[in-house]
């Protein structure tokens, strides 16, 4: 019995469709960040050391601000400080910079609205607010005003140096512009009495210098260790001829272009030149000998 041939077609069908890797830009922008080497975990963990001993600060900057506020009862909380960019100009403020006495470079900044200095002058001068009031300040603030600033922000940076364990630094306050560069950023909110008011602190983060000489000084040692079993292809460079676009052109196969040889000839890293030599013969085989190094 014959059996008829029987042609079969079969078709492959995927069972799931195989989604693209390119990821929409919109949608990459979504995606964390990964910290591939560490420095942000790394940053965070100081910036948690530093927020740590805001505790020790309150209870003594509070006692010092009462007497400042003829005796009243205040409280001044510093928030934790936060890894920021740049302050935003939206609102005037006033601004004053903190750097030690004979000390070039600011570590602080403090920043407070013209509304929110005037309302304290009035309340360290005994006067009275209406409980959400608000105040409409146009003018620049006084001299009054400004002391009184100057001593706030000095209370506050002596509290938090005593609190780091630096002593007495003799801080200085004066007028400053918005800064500049990678800050932290807390807000100091003054409880006083039934009134509530509020500034920015910026500071400056703290550089390990000893730890980042030591790993520039470390780094430096390895590549000059490393350096002499860096690999370099030298190039020995034997003539040179010129012609044009067109006679390049019309070269065929096997036709022969006379080599007019240097008497000394360059040998290159790269496109620098570090030996000079000529060519020899040596047991039948072309060799390069150098009778000259460059210098450097």
């Amino acid at each position: 019995m014959r059996i008829p041939s029987t042609r079969i077609k079969v078709v492959f069908m995927p069972s799931t469709f195989t989604r693209s890797a390119l990821i929409p830009a919109d949608l990459g922008a979504t995606l964390p960040r990964y910290d591939l080497f560490g420095r942000e975990r790394a940053e965070q963990a100081r910036l948690n050391g530093f927020n740590s001993m805001l505790s020790q600060v309150a209870a003594p900057l509070s006692a010092c601000l009462s007497q400042l506020f003829n005796n009243a009862d205040c409280e001044l909380r510093l928030s934790p400080f936060v890894a920021a960019a740049q302050p935003d100009g939206e609102e005037p403020r006033v601004w004053l910079q903190a750097h030690a006495a004979g000390a070039s470079v600011p570590l602080a900044w403090f920043a407070i609205t013209p509304a929110t200095l005037y309302r304290l002058a009035i309340l360290f001068f005994g006067g009275s607010l209406q409980p959400g009031s608000q105040v409409a300040v146009q003018k620049n603030p006084s001299d009054s005003e400004l002391r009184l600033y100057q001593r706030l922000c000095r209370y506050q940076m002596e509290s938090l140096s005593s609190a780091l364990g630096w002593g007495e630094l003799g801080w200085e306050l004066t007028p400053a512009t918005p800064p500049e560069g990678p800050l932290w950023s807390s807000e100091g909110v003054l409880q006083l009495g039934e009134h509530r008011q509020s500034w920015q602190v910026w500071w400056r983060p703290p550089v390990d210098e000893e730890k980042e000489s030591t790993q520039t000084s470390n780094l430096a040692d390895k590549l000059h260790e490393a350096l002499p079993h860096t690999p370099v292809r030298l190039r020995v460079v034997m003539a040179q001829m010129q012609m044009t676009l067109a006679e390049l052109e019309d070269l065929k196969v096997g036709e022969v272009l006379a080599l007019d040889m240097f008497e000394s000839m360059p040998a290159l890293v790269g496109h620098r030149p570090c030996l000079r030599g000529r060519v020899a013969e040596q047991g039948g085989s072309l060799v390069y000998q150098v009778n000259a190094v460059a210098e450097e």
